[in-house]
């Protein structure tokens, strides 16, 4: 839908430049290989029958000689203005105009062409122009000399000064709305493969930016508006932008329409033509030689031909591509032959042959660029597609995710449920068994230390087994002990309820006076309350495995074991030394892991490696801490940080 106002827009343009006002002339050229030095010489060779009449216009194919036209005016046409000659096309290197009476008197017009200073033309045209005078009596013969590197073909009309002002506008117009159709397509591509990265974008772009340069060099416009000091950079320009247009032309057709689906083979043919037509205009650059296209031109005919027919056979199969855009595409190359057939003379050379060829390249341009558009929505509309269906799936499988998951976490809480029934019923075993084991070994440890006292009246041999079963009990009674207390601890940190406000001095003095008979321990506690929330039951059971530690540790009773109570800031720190051989620093830290136990020559009985472990959770679920540091003068000091709660009412 959107094609078609495209379309009709550019074929009115080609109506309007196609639709002149010129007046016909009967041509005559100079023969093939003649050389004629001055317009003196082709006069007097037109005049004596040797020049040959064309049909229409002048078309030899590519050669670089020189080639003389020669035409009759109207000598009994009433003039009634400046007439025009004009001589297309624009791309010719130098034209040299005469106009000569019957008595052979000739006088110059001047010189036109891509290859004459702009300063040296009469007018300012895209084409090659000349005026003719006012009063020109007995002057009715023109001769033109025309010098051309690319192509020896000419087309000669004849304007009033009016209709040659009204022309030029019309050229103006229908050329700038192409190249500025050009440079939008261009910018268009250049946004495609920013998006995409696709190479064939590259080789899109490259096609219209070649072709672009390639008309402004050959219909004129380079030659008006753009300062060129070497005039022979625009023959050279030309050549290579031609050699390089018709190069992505091939590779663009061949990737745009899908050929390699058809045959492999042809696919690369073309592919290899491109590819050598780049070559050769690279090697044409580097040798600073201004070569002629044209027989390049001549050879990719039958590839053009080829390549409309696969387009064809493409769209016969139903490719959406080929139907829709490949007609434009088989327009422009059937306008491409039939220019270079008429630049070589093999029909007739006209407007048609030397314009057709562009505007039909334009509508291509168009559909092609319409075709990238169209394949770019449907590149769009497939991700989409695949982006739902990646959703679907997605979907699906984090379904199943989920259902296994569930099935999963079902299991593993079943495993877990079971995990701790077994647990649980590991620690009420436990629970029992220690509690049942410290009766009676606290039984046996009563007994023997009562036997101690009838020691002076037991042998010697049976006094020490007495004392190691009664060290081995008192062990035995210490573990009870510990496992009981790990247990009450695991069941206190599972009751939130557990912690209440209490006073840290108070439970500290109430905990030391189990020890009051002992020498061994001394306490120095602040007199003020110091309140904290806490478990008192877990607090109390912190503080008897610290003072046991230490007395365990500690080297004779007279050395004995000291209680502090420090505030520092925000926290309160319950310090209890003892004046033992002090704890190496490498075993500073591994004190508090579960069961490991510190062996020395002082110690009375074997700890069961619990009790600092203990502390260390009970100072944990509490937000506090413990550590040890080396006590002075000896020993070691285990400090136990409890953080302080405020009492509103002090």
């Amino acid at each position: 839908m959107v094609t078609r106002p495209i379309y009709a827009f550019l074929m009115a343009l080609l109506l309007l430049f196609a639709t002149s006002v010129m007046a016909d002339v009967a041509l005559h050229a100079s023969p093939r290989g003649s050389q004629f030095a001055t317009a003196e010489e082709a006069l007097a060779a037109y005049r004596a029958g040797q020049f040959e009449p064309l049909e229409a216009n002048l078309g030899r194919g590519y050669r670089k000689d020189a080639v003389w036209l020669a035409f009759e005016l109207d000598a009994s046409e009433s003039l009634t203005g400046t007439q025009i000659i004009e001589v297309a096309p624009a791309f010719l290197d130098s034209i040299g105009a005469y106009l000569a009476s019957q008595d052979g008197d000739i006088l110059s017009l001047g010189q036109a062409g891509d290859q004459i200073a702009q300063h040296q033309t009469d007018l300012a045209s895209f084409k090659p122009a000349f005026v003719l005078p006012r009063d020109r009596a007995g002057l009715n013969t023109v001769l033109l000399h025309i010098q051309s590197t690319s192509t020896q073909a000419a087309i000669v009309s004849l304007y009033s000064m009016e209709t040659f002002i009204a022309e030029s506008v019309k050229e103006g117009i229908v050329l700038g709305t192409v190249f500025a159709l050009s440079i939008f397509i261009a910018l268009m591509t250049t946004g495609l493969y920013v998006l995409q990265r696709k190479n064939i974008y590259l080789y899109w772009l490259g096609y219209v930016t070649t072709t672009t340069a390639l008309w402004l060099c050959i219909d004129g416009v380079a030659y008006r508006y753009f300062p060129i000091s070497n005039l022979t950079y625009l023959n050279v320009a030309a050549s290579v932008l031609g050699s390089l247009s018709l190069a992505f032309a091939v590779l663009l057709l061949t990737n745009l329409f899908d050929f390699k689906r058809l045959s492999l083979l042809l696919h690369r043919v073309l592919v290899y033509w491109a590819w050598l037509l780049v070559f050769a205009t690279i090697l044409g650059l580097m040798l600073d030689t201004l070569f002629v296209p044209g027989q390049f031109y001549l050879f990719s005919m039958p590839l053009l031909m080829l390549g409309s027919g696969l387009i064809v056979v493409q769209a016969v199969r139903g490719d959406r591509q080929s139907r829709v855009f490949g007609l434009p595409f088989i327009g422009f190359a059937a306008f491409s032959i039939y220019n270079l057939m008429a630049n070589f003379g093999w029909v007739a050379y006209s407007f048609t042959s030397l314009y057709g060829w562009q505007f039909a390249g334009v509508l291509n341009l168009i559909a092609l660029q319409l075709a990238f558009l169209d394949q770019a929505r449907r590149k769009e509309l497939e991700y989409k597609l695949e982006h739902s269906h990646f959703l679907e799936v997605l979907a699906q499988k984090n379904a199943e995710l989920e259902e296994r998951v569930s099935v999963r976490t079902q299991a593993l809480q079943e495993a877990l449920e079971h995990v701790s029934s077994s647990e649980s019923e590991q620690r009420q075993l436990l629970s029992m068994a220690s509690h049942e084991f410290r009766t009676p070994a606290a039984i046996i440890k009563a007994s023997l230390d009562s036997l101690q006292l009838l020691k002076s009246h037991i042998p010697p041999e049976v006094a020490q087994r007495l004392n190691n079963m009664r060290l081995a009990s008192q062990q035995l009674v210490g573990l009870a002990n510990d496992l009981i207390s790990q247990d009450r601890l695991r069941n206190r940190e599972q009751d939130p309820s557990s912690k209440q406000r209490i006073d840290l001095c108070e439970l500290t003095k109430e905990t030391c006076r189990i020890y009051t008979q002992d020498q061994w321990l001394t306490s120095s506690l602040p007199p003020e309350h110091i309140w904290i929330d806490a478990d008192p039951a877990l607090l109390r059971i912190a503080i008897n495995n610290l003072i046991l530690n230490a007395q365990r540790h500690a080297q004779g009773e007279d050395l004995g074991v000291t209680v502090h109570l420090v505030v520092a800031g925000g926290d309160v720190l319950l310090q209890v030394g003892d004046q033992g051989p002090g704890i190496p620093a490498i075993d500073r830290v591994r004190v508090f892991e579960r069961f490991f136990v510190r062996t020395t020559n002082h110690d009375s009985a074997r700890s069961s490696g619990l009790g600092l472990s203990i502390v260390q959770t009970i100072a944990h679920s509490h937000g506090g801490s413990v550590y040890v540091e080396d006590n002075h003068p000896r020993g070691s000091l285990f400090t136990l940080r409890l953080p302080i709660k405020a009492r509103a009412s002090d």
